[in-house]
């Protein structure tokens, strides 16, 4: 069962989970390892999600946190798994625009405690969490609470959207006017052809006339 398998987990922490022992390969496979998990379940899980600390327990981690805290009634609750869900859980109907592309929570955003204290007092009605970085994180230093008209600016495909490359942020229109490439050539080549961000703006334009 152990021949072949590249990555080797027994006897390592990942949260509150302890690795045993490979027991099987899914239908890609993926190697599924015994965890026990610090609540004494044991339960197997594919290794690799536990190893990039998408799962960090049995499932009793975020029981425990909206149990003794009471936060599953909190506003911002919602917002928090519907957060976690379009980044981490690829059967929901938004991950193959988060945690596909390898959109992210920070660490602190795992505990909805943080969440809640960071955010409870900058949200109100009508705003809706929105990253100003696109290709970043949900972060405090990433995410802000902004309208829906806002969001679409700052959209992928937005006409506002702030790009960070090679340590600068600016918009579309303004790394079109720096690097001298026409604005929809940059869009088209990001939106519709899928280039890296290094690939669009260092491809010169053929017949660029600005």
């Amino acid at each position: 069962m152990t021949k072949g398998i590249k990555l080797e987990l027994a006897g390592r922490r990942f949260g509150r989970l302890t690795a045993i022992k490979p027991v099987k390969r899914n239908r890609w496979s993926q190697v599924i390892w015994q965890f026990r998990c610090d609540c004494g379940v044991e339960k197997d899980i594919l290794g690799s999600l536990v190893n990039l600390g998408t799962i960090r327990s049995c499932g009793c981690l975020r029981l425990d946190i909206i149990t003794k805290h009471g936060l599953a009634r909190h506003p911002l609750y919602q917002r928090w798994t519907n957060m976690m869900d379009r980044c981490y859980k690829k059967t929901d109907i938004n991950y193959k625009n988060y945690g596909a592309r390898g959109i992210k929570v920070c660490d602190r955003w795992h505990d909805v405690r943080n969440f809640v204290g960071d955010n409870e007092r900058l949200v109100s009605p009508g705003l809706e969490l929105d990253r100003i970085n696109n290709d970043g994180p949900y972060s405090p230093v990433n995410c802000r609470w902004a309208t829906r008209l806002e969001q679409a600016n700052n959209k992928r495909n937005g006409p506002n959207r702030r790009i960070t490359f090679r340590g600068e942020t600016k918009t579309l229109k303004q790394w079109s006017q720096k690097l001298r490439i026409p604005n929809t050539t940059l869009h088209n080549r990001l939106t519709y052809l899928g280039w890296t961000l290094e690939r669009a703006f260092t491809t010169p334009a053929r017949f660029a006339k600005m």
